[in-house]
């Protein structure tokens, strides 16, 4: 058996491991100690449909990686796959990380903090290792992590936002150029549950549980350390990171943030829903043939299946498909406006997505219509009234990638759970 079959293998629960040492509130579990081999322990591990069959740009549906929502699950499966010791080579993100300065505790920083010490990410981060082999890790929420090994092939760089050059400088600045061959050491999943004390007149003190938070720390040699902070809402994560007592760098050191370079500001699909966006997700209340989708499954299918966008953004060639291919019967006589929420058939959407891809097909082939051509337009990064022909081509492409990520992403939600009747686009 390879390492990733492994890794994508549910544990046994007599092969669980993990050191669990209470100290007050805090609950921290360590990699390579075992402790004991637990007992009924419920398997929360979904395996997922993905083939890896990536196009040009990363698709969290079509990507093979399980998910984790017990952390004794999570520590086996890299005890399993024997990262530790491996000596790191590099780190990558998918997609977009946005530099910024965060107070661990606060969640932010004072208004003119001037450095960069942290990351903004929303798809997987990956470690890679001297010996050729990845770890790729993906927080989503607080509830669950979606991990695999080398299975994101190199060339992937964008996702459902584009990669930017910053994050990759910023390491190599902390760091400096000798930081790759450091081994991993230890995994450390931490949960810190938070209590307030009341004391009221009428009931006296009052013990109220106020939430708590969870991150991941993957510790190196020399004193480095990658620590994952998932955020409670629109499903990002931050990545801090520390070098013995560096752990932050001016923005003046990095070179792809300096005024002259221009990186991609393409509107892009979203992992998650945000003010003034359409969402597209599966509708899990009805089930085909009466049927209950696994618990554990409707919870991650309820609260991280799905894709957004804002609504400025919704071009007019999918608005048009969506009223092309809705039915009024299925939403209590309603007719389809975009706002509020608007059920369709799965048959209904794959028809919408067939429709989508003829139109990609005219605009690759420039046969679109004149009165159409600010359809276009739009999704030039400089709009203007006269446009220049590498300007139409440009925001020809972007609309070309925008759409077919729709198609991409719409398939893929619904491959990976058939037995939802419906699809749902709710507005803002």
């Amino acid at each position: 058996m390879s390492t990733s079959d492994i890794l994508l293998s549910p544990p046994p629960p007599q092969d669980i491991i993990g050191q669990v040492i209470r100290m007050g509130c805090l609950l921290k579990l360590h990699l390579p100690t075992i402790l004991s081999f637990l007992i009924d322990v419920e398997a929360h591990m979904l395996s997922m449909p993905g083939k890896n069959n990536f196009g040009s740009r990363f698709n969290p549906y079509r990507w093979s990686a399980p998910v984790y929502e017990n952390p004794d699950e999570l520590i086996e499966a890299i005890q399993s796959a024997r990262f530790l010791s491996k000596r790191l080579k590099s780190v990558r993100v998918i997609g977009e990380a946005r530099p910024c300065f965060k107070t661990k505790r606060a969640g932010s920083a004072p208004l003119d903090e001037t450095r960069v010490n942290c990351f903004e990410a929303r798809e997987p981060f990956i470690f890679d290792f001297e010996d050729g082999s990845s770890l790729e890790f993906w927080p989503q929420g607080r509830d669950y992590v979606r991990m695999a090994c080398s299975s994101i092939p190199n060339r992937i760089e964008n996702g459902l936002s584009f990669n930017t050059p910053t994050f990759q400088e910023f390491f190599i600045s902390v760091l400096g150029e000798n930081w790759q061959g450091y081994e991993l050491k230890d995994f450390e999943v931490v949960r810190i549950k938070h209590k307030a004390v009341v004391t009221s007149l009428i009931k006296g003190k009052i013990k109220e549980d106020i939430g708590d938070e969870i991150f991941y720390r993957f510790k190196f040699g020399n004193d480095c350390c990658f620590e994952f902070r998932p955020q409670e809402r629109e499903n990002k994560y931050d990545i801090f990171f520390s070098h013995g007592y560096s752990d932050f760098v001016a923005p003046s050191e990095l070179k792809s943030l300096a005024p002259t370079i221009t990186l991609p500001k393409h509107i892009c699909w979203s992992t998650g829903p945000f003010c003034d966006s359409v969402d597209i997700s599966l509708y899990t209340p009805f089930v085909k043939n009466e049927q209950k989708l696994p618990r554990t499954l409707k919870r991650y299918v309820e609260t991280q299946v799905g894709f957004s966008v804002s609504e400025d953004f919704v071009p007019g060639c999918l608005f048009e498909s969506w009223c092309n291919h809705y039915d009024s019967d299925c939403n209590n006589g309603e007719s389809f406006d975009c706002y509020g929420l608007s059920l369709f058939t799965l048959e209904q959407m794959s028809q919408v997505c067939e429709e989508i891809k003829d139109y990609i097909g005219k605009l690759k082939h420039a046969s679109i219509p004149l009165e159409e051509q600010s359809e276009i337009l739009r999704w030039s990064e400089n709009y203007s009234s006269s446009p220049t022909e590498a300007e139409i081509k440009e925001a020809n492409s972007l609309l070309v990638d925008f759409l077919e990520q729709y198609c991409e992403l719409t398939e893929g939600i619904m491959s990976l759970c058939p037995d939802c009747e419906y699809i749902s686009i709710m507005g803002p």
